[in-house]
């Protein structure tokens, strides 16, 4: 259903090998551009731009800047064979690209020649196809040493473990591209007194990458108001179909949620956002829109896009690169403690992504009395609660000094709610180290009141992608 296309990684694979070699003939050259070629293409998940076998600096300086001009997400180095060091070192300080280094080789093992008792044999063509093993290492140390410092994968290159831990740097750079060219809309002003997420927008645009694009209310109104009639009945129509549609929610009141949603679709597209944070109190004082747009931003989820409320740019960005990345992902709240359970309530106003709710009972949509802000009609609204299991929470927050941090927290969506009666989307989020010692140490690292929710355990593409952008991390499990 996401209209935000999911992207595959982009790789630049850098194959290493030293001229030297070339007086042995072609033959090894021509084995392990074939072998690299085969590796690659066992990559499924991944758009990999090889660099074909490179014998020089030269040739390894060219490679790099073509991942660069090809706008490759990373770039990973496998040693073909033994490669000097200083033959590519240079071109992997300067490339802004995150590096990966592929400890690997061809063949697993020598294996066992011969019959059983007889003498075991290691022909010489093993060892010059298989020994790139040195090469990593004197990389590694000169990378090192000119404060680079690259994660490394070691492992047999068909290994599930190798490929698992291989594709979630390739992912997590994946990550860091998205946010880099990434555009967010802002109706509005970030909420006036909510200081945890009060970013300067040139530090966000410049040290992570998303670009704020100022979205005003007039437009919306606008929007909604000469909203195509057939695209609101259409809507309507699949709402009716896929929501259970509450008996007091007026005709008027869902077509003013749905031409508000259209509305945001279409400033989406139009302005090329991936992401969008909306504060409620300037559309309601603004006047012309017809209602606030609780279940807009749940669409706006659904389809793919990043959302967070009030305003809040840094946890909107952060959802939209997840939805890419994994697929699906919500904003949320932790809005209330329940101790004796051990767990906490979420929610927030009324926004939240329906893709992700409980498949066994119908999501409600009803009209929400909201005396906070003034708007002609109750917000249409959505209620449901999350789909139980995995989860892993997390939060792009400010840090001391104007920097960012990446806060981690894995748990468990429970098998509870919605709560009967409360039009809002709420469900119940059990961290893995338990709620006071969560709580605790969330605030303590700086994590924002506001987070984005994805399935699964995530720990590791959050934190690798944390890691690429040269961020901080805290992992609290």
């Amino acid at each position: 259903m996401s209209s935000v296309p999911f992207l595959k990684p982009k790789v630049g694979l850098l194959g290493l090998m030293p001229e030297l070699y070339e007086k042995a003939g072609p033959g090894p050259r021509q084995k392990q551009d074939a072998w690299a070629r085969q590796m690659a293409g066992s990559w499924d998940w991944a758009e990999v731009v090889w660099s074909g076998v490179c014998l020089t600096r030269q040739a390894s300086e060219a490679a790099v800047a073509r991942f660069e001009a090809e706008k490759c997400d990373i770039v990973v180095v496998v040693l073909l064979t033994y490669a000097p060091s200083l033959n590519t070192a240079r071109a992997l300080v300067e490339t802004r690209l995150p590096v990966v280094l592929l400890d690997t080789q061809p063949a697993d093992g020598p294996g066992r020649a011969g019959f059983p008792g007889s003498r075991e044999e290691m022909p010489d063509e093993f060892l010059m196809l298989n020994h790139g093993v040195h090469g990593v290492q004197d990389l590694a140390n000169v990378l090192l040493r000119m404060g680079r410092s690259v994660p490394i994968v070691v492992g047999p290159w068909r290994d599930a473990g190798t490929v698992a831990a291989l594709k979630e740097w390739c992912f997590a750079a994946a990550g860091r591209s998205i946010l880099r060219r990434m555009r967010v809309g802002l109706v509005g002003r970030a909420m006036a007194g909510m200081g945890d997420f009060a970013v300067d927008e040139a530090a966000l645009a410049v040290k992570i990458g998303p670009q704020v694009v100022p979205v005003e209310p007039r437009r919306i109104a606008e929007l909604a108001a000469a909203a195509d009639p057939r695209k609101v009945e259409s809507l309507i129509a699949e709402n009716k179909s896929k929501y259970e549609i509450a008996p007091e929610m007026t005709a008027g009141q869902h077509e003013a949620g749905v031409r508000v949603a259209l509305a945001l679709e279409q400033i989406a597209q139009e302005d090329a956002l991936e992401a969008m944070a909306v504060h409620f109190l300037t559309v309601s004082e603004d006047g012309r829109v017809p209602t606030l747009p609780f279940y807009a931003a749940s669409r706006l989820l659904e389809l793919g896009y990043g959302y967070a409320g009030e305003g809040d740019v840094c946890c909107a960005s952060l959802t939209a690169a997840l939805q890419k990345l994994v697929g699906v992902a919500t904003f949320t709240e932790i809005f209330s403690i329940d101790f004796p359970d051990n767990t906490l309530i979420m929610a927030h106003m009324g926004e939240c992504n329906p893709a992700m709710a409980r498949k066994d009972r119908k999501p409600v949509l009803a009209p929400r009395p909201f005396p906070l802000a003034a708007t002609p009609e109750h917000p249409a609204t959505t209620a449901f609660a999350l789909e139980p299991g995995e989860v892993t929470l997390a939060s792009l927050s400010i840090a001391p000094g104007g920097t960012f941090k990446v806060i981690i927290a894995p748990g468990e969506v429970t098998n509870w709610g919605p709560a009967p009666g409360l039009i809002m989307p709420n469900f119940k989020f059990t961290p893995k180290v338990g709620v006071p010692a969560f709580l605790r140490r969330w605030s303590e690292a700086g994590g924002s009141h506001h987070q984005s929710l994805v399935y699964g355990k995530r720990v590791e593409l959050l934190a690798d992608m944390g890691a690429t952008m040269g961020l901080d991390v805290v992992v609290i499990e």
